[in-house]
C-alpha cells in the first residue's frame, strides 16, 4: 500500500501546476473577455469547467492522502488543516460562478475572473503552508 499512497501524493503534486497553469490562463482570458465586451462563448464555459474539474480532482486525491497517512501513522500535523482548510475555500471559490451562469457576459467573465483569482490566492497561502512550500 505504500506504492498507493506514492502514487497518490505525486499525482497530487503533479496536478497542482496543472490547476495553477489552467488557473493563470483562466485570469487572463476572463480580464481579456471583461475588458473588451466580447461575448461569454463555450471555450470559456469549457475553461471553467475544466479549471473546476481539476480542482475537485486535487481535492479528492489531497483527502484522500490527508486520511490514509494520517490514520496510518496516527499523525494529522496542523500544517495539513492549514493547507486542507484554504484548499477547501479554493474548491468553493472555483464554484461560486455558476449562480451567475444566466447573467450578462460582462458580468461572468467579472466574476469569474474575480473569484478564480480569489481561488489562485487560497492556492497559493495553502502551498505554503505546506513544508518546502511551491519548491517542493
Amino acid at each position: 500500500m505504500d506504492k498507493f499512497i506514492h502514487v497518490i501524493f505525486d499525482a497530487h503534486s503533479f496536478i497542482r501546476w496543472l490547476v495553477l497553469t489552467f488557473a493563470v490562463i483562466s485570469v487572463f482570458k476572463f480580464a481579456w473577455g471583461w475588458l473588451r465586451g466580447g461575448g461569454f462563448k463555450s471555450v470559456d464555459r469549457v475553461l471553467t469547467i475544466l479549471l473546476a474539474a481539476l480542482i475537485d480532482l486535487q481535492a479528492a486525491l489531497g483527502l484522500t492522502y490527508f486520511l490514509w497517512t494520517g490514520f496510518n501513522r496516527d499523525s494529522f500535523p496542523r500544517f495539513r488543516f492549514e493547507h486542507g482548510a484554504s484548499m477547501f475555500l479554493a474548491l468553493v471559490c472555483i464554484h461560486i460562478p455558476v449562480f451567475w451562469k444566466n447573467a450578462d457576459d460582462k458580468i461572468r467573465f467579472r466574476n469569474n475572473l474575480f473569484f478564480i483569482f480569489a481561488s489562485i490566492i487560497f492556492i497559493l497561502f495553502g502551498i505554503s503552508r505546506l513544508p518546502g512550500g511551491l519548491t517542493r
